[in-house]
């Protein structure tokens, strides 16, 4: 036994069993679900999003937007993870959008 390494590392996290519930809840949700949707429906343009949550007790998460056909990511830095703040980055982007949308077309 290296002494060392074994004050140095944490202990590895063991995963409990999945339950049914949340077996229930993946179905359909599958990376290969999704490979099967697109291969099905190409005439759709896919968006991505996502949550990245960092360590542990830190609230801010960020909230990526990826647009594969046009290979670009945008993100944003939101106070937490509840619905109202992806909805505000929603509202913003939506907002936003409109009124280049006004510039452009109606100067």
């Amino acid at each position: 036994m290296d002494l060392r390494r074994k004050v140095t590392y944490k202990e590895r996290y063991k995963s409990k069993v999945r339950s049914d519930i949340v077996n229930k809840y993946r179905e359909g949700r599958l990376y290969s679900d999704y490979i099967k949707f697109i291969a099905d429906n190409q005439h759709i343009e896919i968006s991505q999003l996502d949550l990245v949550i960092g360590k542990q007790g830190d609230n801010q998460v960020l909230l990526t937007i990826i647009f594969p056909v046009l290979n670009l990511m945008i993100g944003y830095l939101i106070p937490n993870k509840e619905p109202s703040s992806v909805a505000s980055v929603f509202n913003y982007l939506h907002h936003t959008l409109l009124n280049l949308h006004k510039k452009i077309h109606h100067p």
